[in-house]
């Protein structure tokens, strides 16, 4: 990465910095702890959008709730992908070390 500082650029008599990453993903990673059916928040709501995009869950239910829905569709995903092989099995439908992994690569 590549940090460099452009005296030049003054907005409201504040230093700017113009921050160059090669990767992002490799600073970033957005889900970051186990989701499961009754948490709510910001991840949630990103998890939804991304299960959205994949065509896994219907729009406007990105409600930041982790519902019966949200839980449908994260199984499918892992269905899909192989993370595991049965809904009923242990892990299916919690975003977990494995499910996390993907869902980052998948931003």
């Amino acid at each position: 990465s590549q940090l460099t500082f452009d005296p030049a650029f003054n907005s409201h008599a504040s230093l700017a910095f113009n921050l160059k990453f090669e990767s992002p993903k490799s600073i970033f990673a957005a889900f970051d702890k186990d989701l499961s059916l009754g948490d709510k928040g910001v991840a949630v709501q990103m998890l939804q959008k991304l299960l959205i995009k994949q065509g896994l869950l219907a729009k406007g239910l990105d409600t930041g709730m982790f519902g019966e829905k949200t839980e449908k569709a994260l199984i499918q995903l892992q269905l899909e992908k192989g993370i595991v092989s049965k809904a009923t099995q242990s892990g299916a439908g919690i975003v977990g070390p494995k499910t996390r992994n993907l869902l980052n690569t998948l931003i």
